[in-house]
């Protein structure tokens, strides 16, 4: 287009319009640059973005418009940290971003998206480890939580679902220990070992499983010693 716009001046095409003309052009190759940059953030190309806003500025683009594309850039990458659970990282680089002292309006907003994240990160952890039945883990990362000082909105419905999930696998650990003894009383000896054997498999409630696995022995040692040979 540039050698067209030179062919048209020697030919006597007036000098205004051909300037015209070199500016829309201009203009549009800066947009279309941006559009390609703003693009590229959005899939994460950070570089990619950096490049394309870079060739705008070499075309003229309003220094102030690169610098809000850059800024940009920043905040997109510090949410994606934060996104992708990165929450340590992304600490990092905000803390360095506010001793730098530029741009410090953004970070209020990025700080508290870090502090919703990392909140929700911690509370879906707890969650599903009561969910999988993993009571203890997930009482120890509730104190740990507690232990922090930060954050602690969550808690206090976090170990009310502790409690109730505790409270029915209590009354499923009682069942399950009513229902053997009574197979071992009743002589059913052979359903007994089943359920003692996937009591086992479980790694559930050991205490009173070995407490039950000896009552089971005592209460029929010829059964025991047949089996074990």
């Amino acid at each position: 287009a540039e050698s067209d716009y030179e062919a048209a001046l020697r030919y006597g095409a007036d000098p205004g319009l051909v300037a015209g003309r070199r500016e829309a052009l201009r203009q549009a190759r800066i947009q279309n640059l941006l559009t390609q940059g703003d693009q590229a953030v959005d899939a994460r190309q950070f570089g990619q973005a950096e490049g394309f806003y870079a060739d705008a500025a070499g075309l003229g683009a309003s220094e102030n418009l690169i610098r809000k594309r850059r800024l940009g850039i920043r905040i997109a990458k510090v949410r994606a940290l934060i996104e992708d659970g990165r929450f340590e990282h992304a600490g990092e680089e905000l803390v360095l971003w506010e001793a730098s002292g530029e741009d410090p309006q953004v970070l209020p907003e990025l700080n508290a998206f870090l502090r919703k994240q990392r909140t929700d990160a911690r509370a879906n952890e707890v969650r599903e480890l009561i969910k999988n039945g993993d009571l203890l883990l997930a009482s120890e990362k509730l104190v740990e939580w507690e232990l922090t000082g930060e954050d602690l909105d969550p808690l206090p419905e976090l170990y009310a679902e502790l409690e109730e999930r505790s409270m029915l696998e209590g009354k499923r650990f009682a069942e399950r220990r009513k229902r053997v003894r009574q197979l071992v009383e009743n002589k059913k000896f052979e359903l007994a070992e089943k359920e003692l054997a996937r009591w086992e498999a479980s790694g559930e409630d050991k205490d009173n499983l070995h407490e039950l696995q000896a009552f089971f022995d005592q209460q029929n040692p010829e059964w025991t010693e047949a089996v074990t040979g």
